[in-house]
């Protein structure tokens, strides 16, 4: 324990009466007179308020109506806004989501049909969608039990307490004030500093909110001094006949970001730094997974004396569904993604199998393609764009992308074979993308999408990517006829329903159907969820499988 101090404060809270609570404070040795108390409760202040000591006590009253269920905050400052106490206050919900669960019956056969009824309290909206639940059925053994953490539990105590609570269902039963004050007094300050807000420190954050897409996140190096580099225009490319590109431009720090919408599965992606075919740049992707593990020491395993033949019949059963169905529970639902270019709709499209087949890049863009010229200066082509609108050529290079990839070296992109070429599309007007500005945009796609066989800058980087993974869609057999029924094909599922996105309609219930495995034993079919009004709750049903 560290060492008390001379003086200091003392916050003491305590139930004034069934609607307040009244804090107290006492100091000792402590000149100042003015303290002050601030409430919060879910990010919401409930009250901030100042008082004078005298006789070095003071004392707030609260009205427990302003508090939010959950855990509140009651932190006090001295004369100089410091910080000096904090305690915590858990308000014990009045009402939760109260969730009905029926079956037609409580013991079921291999390969049968269970049916079960949601049926949702009066407490919930009775509108389309006023309840988003989710629903797990999964077998009860001596490795897998259910979770003592439901979503009430999690949302109003645990997700704001350090460590673990061993049964946090136990403060949510029965008249437990005693040992839930207990609980909030063993937790001390909370997970931010109280002095860098009071200095208006902006917070430092490792990890921004991702609400449009995954970003990518490097940073620049000047391969000749090793040293970051600042304002350098870089550009992140997922090649293919439906690419992606993204420019970003590096900060103070050399650091650069990229926001990827709908980039899902394992892609490959190239990223250039510098503008320049002959750059000094090259950008280091940093690891998107976090380096930083838990301290936590995971218990040693053994396998239970009473069960030793569980690990071993989990083993067969997953062998079982990867060898008879593996097919089938590696599904997945493609995302809805736009596929469009970022630039939407090109000026000038191509299609290079309607015109005269030339042997050379060079011939394609002087004999029919329009607005864009071909200029040599100094041993180095060039190709500026004629902005149609404004009736001007412009002096600078377009951005001249090959299956999504920009190619800065004209010379040598030349050289590719046009055969190799599906078509071209120009964007013959300046478009601004971010932070980046274009004179034009040239966009050849090949017809394979893999860059027809252009050797790319040896400063380019090139890696294998883990982009969003595509949502898995869980697969459970019907045995809806007696063919079904007699099939020899073994079904050792220990999870018989997995359902994360199940919302209630007009009606206030919904019915699910799944069928049981060969597997005998007892079931649990968890269903918890949150409605439109705020109200979480979860609810568990047991049932029985028999041979």
């Amino acid at each position: 324990m560290p060492k008390a101090y001379q003086a200091g404060y003392v916050m003491h809270l305590a139930e004034e009466n069934a609607h307040q609570i009244k804090v107290t404070v006492q100091s000792a040795a402590v000149t100042d007179n003015e303290i002050f108390l601030f409430v919060h409760s879910n990010a919401v202040v409930v009250k901030a308020e100042k008082m004078v000591l005298q006789n070095n006590t003071a004392s707030f009253i609260i009205n427990k109506s302003l508090l939010s269920e959950g855990i509140c905050y009651f932190t006090l400052f001295d004369n100089n806004k410091q910080p000096v106490c904090e305690r915590l206050y858990f308000k014990k919900p009045e009402r939760t989501l109260q969730i009905e669960l029926k079956t037609a019956k409580a013991v079921y056969t291999a390969r049968n049909k269970v049916s079960v009824n949601i049926q949702l309290n009066k407490y919930a909206d009775n509108k389309k969608d006023s309840a988003s639940l989710s629903m797990s059925v999964f077998r009860l053994d001596s490795l897998q039990a259910v979770d003592e953490t439901t979503i009430e539990t999690y949302l109003l105590l645990t997700s704001d307490l350090k460590g673990s609570v061993e049964d946090p269902s136990y403060y949510f039963t029965g008249n437990k004030d005693h040992e839930t004050d207990n609980l909030m007094l063993t937790h001390g300050w909370r997970k931010f500093n109280w002095d860098k807000i009071l200095q208006n420190e902006n917070p430092v954050f490792s990890y921004v909110p991702e609400n449009n897409g995954h970003i990518i996140t490097g940073k620049v190096i000047n391969n000749l001094t090793g040293k970051t580099e600042q304002n350098i225009e870089s550009y992140l490319s997922v090649p293919g006949t439906k690419f992606q590109f993204y420019p970003s431009i590096s900060d103070s720090a050399g650091h650069v970001k990229f926001e990827m919408k709908d980039f899902y599965n394992s892609s490959e992606i190239i990223v250039q730094a510098g503008t320049q075919y002959d750059s000094v740049y090259r950008v280091e992707i940093d690891n998107p997974f976090c380096n930083n593990y838990s301290l936590t020491t995971l218990p040693y395993f053994h396998l239970p004396k009473w069960a030793p033949h569980t690990l071993l019949e989990r083993s067969i059963g997953m062998q079982v569904q990867n060898i008879y169905t593996g097919d089938k529970i590696k599904l997945f639902k493609n995302p809805a993604v736009d596929t469009a270019a970022f630039y939407l709709t090109a000026d000038k499209n191509y299609l290079l199998d309607n015109y005269t087949r030339f042997t050379t890049m060079e011939e394609v863009l002087r004999e029919y393609v329009v607005n864009v010229f071909v200029t040599k200066s100094g041993g180095k082509y060039h190709f500026p764009v004629y902005d149609e609108g404004n009736k001007i050529l412009f002096t600078s290079d377009p951005l001249n992308l090959l299956d999504g990839v920009p190619v800065f070296n004209f010379n040598k992109f030349l050289t590719i074979d046009p055969m190799l070429i599906k078509k071209l599309e120009v964007v013959s007007r300046q478009y601004i993308l971010g932070s980046s500005s274009f004179n034009g945009i040239l966009s050849w796609t090949s017809y394979k999408g893999d860059l027809a066989n252009y050797e790319l800058d040896a400063h380019s980087i090139i890696l294998d990517y883990d982009a969003l993974q595509v949502q898995r869609e869980f697969y459970s057999p019907q045995y809806k006829n007696e063919k079904e029924l007699s099939s020899h094909l073994p079904d050792f599922r220990n999870v018989l329903m997995w359902m994360p996105d199940i919302t209630i309609g007009d009606s206030g219930n919904k019915n699910i159907e799944f069928y049981t495995s060969e597997l005998p034993g007892k079931y649990a079919m968890l269903v918890q969820g949150i409605a439109a009004n705020g109200l979480c709750g979860s609810q568990l049903l047991y049932f029985n499988v028999e041979k």
